[in-house]
């Protein structure tokens, strides 16, 4: 049984966007697509692919430290899953890459590849009711 400080543990507040990021990577090959239409193979180095890139690695990096050091993360729940959920909306299986991808991550590679992190996403009304 946890003990109460184990309950209360708190490694880092996760921003919504830094869990966008690691939620949706496919993000990065829509910006190289975009880049590619206008500028062919010199897209790969266009500033916004370079900058998205690097955003995707970086934010995959934290959650693989995440898990290595057992954090206990929180983020606020409705705007992450209501952001996730625009980016990436469900779809059908093989309908949709960046539906695969996010469907993939969120409840493979999370729960499989990263189970040392424990991600919480806090609700409103678990946190209490405004006075």
């Amino acid at each position: 049984m946890p003990t109460e400080d184990e309950k209360t543990r708190v490694d880092a507040v996760v921003d919504t966007n830094v869990l966008l990021d690691i939620h949706s990577c496919h993000d990065a090959m829509d910006s190289y697509n975009k880049a590619h239409a206008l500028l062919a193979a010199a897209a790969i180095d266009d500033p916004s692919v370079v900058f998205r890139r690097a955003r995707a690695r970086e934010s995959l990096l934290l959650a693989i430290y995440f898990d290595k050091i057992d954090a206990v993360t929180h983020s606020l729940h409705n705007e992450a899953v209501d952001r996730l959920v625009d980016r990436s909306p469900p779809a059908p299986g093989g309908t949709s890459i960046a539906s695969d991808f996010t469907m993939t991550f969120v409840h493979f590679v999370k729960d499989h590849v990263l189970p040392g992190w424990d991600s919480k996403i806090v609700s409103p009304h678990r946190v209490g009711r405004m006075a």
